[in-house]
Parts: C-alpha cells; structure tokens; sequence
C-alpha cells in the first residue's frame, strides 16, 4: 500500500497511543497544511470509555478542518482498518469536514463527505 504524507502522520500518532486494543491516530488538514493532530486514549468521561483520536485532532483544530486522516496501527506497527465510528463520523460532517482518509482491507481509500 502507498502511504499518503497524511497517513504517515496519522500513523506516528497512532504509535503514541497507549489504548491496549486499538491504537489509533488521526491528523486534521486545512488544504494541504497539517493543523493538529491526535491519538485515542483511555477516559472514564466518554462513554466507551475511549477518547476517540478524531475527536481529539478536531478539537485541537478548533472544529474547524477541510479533510482528516485516520490510521490504526497494532502493537507490532501493522497498520489496520481505520474506518471511523458513526459518532465521530457525524462530527466530521457537522464540522465541515469535506475528506477523510483511512484504510480499509489493506488500502488506502479516500472519501467526499
């Protein structure tokens, strides 16, 4: 799989979280310029008990992002389907955000919200 810039961004994110099951990182765009960025992590303040990598990049982009970038990687580094949840899905769209990225089946897909 050819990885985008935006993917290996989101993929050293990934790498920082310490969430034991799904480490996922994400990278928030306006253009081609990287604003903020983020990584899952553990909290007993959300529901799923999971602070989900998307939220956490639009949120240090202020809510307001053209396009994001999602990776999932393993505990060896193998990067894994990365496809958002319906929650941070519909942020994405009541943010304005116009493209995602993530993999799916070992290949990059790119999407127009």
């Amino acid at each position: 799989m050819q990885l985008s810039s935006g993917l290996r961004q989101a993929i050293k994110q990934a790498k920082r979280s310490t969430h034991d099951k799904a480490r996922v990182g994400a990278v928030a765009f306006r253009g081609h310029c990287a604003v903020s960025h983020g990584f899952n992590r553990r909290s007993s303040r959300t529901p799923d008990y999971a602070a989900h990598a998307e939220r956490i990049a639009l949120s240090n982009a202020g809510y307001a992002a053209d396009s994001l970038t999602v990776a999932r990687v393993g505990k060896s580094g193998l990067v894994f389907d990365s496809v958002p949840c319906g929650t941070c899905l519909n942020l994405l769209r009541l943010c304005g955000v116009k493209k995602l990225e993530y993999v799916l089946d070992g290949k990059r897909v790119v999407v127009k919200l």
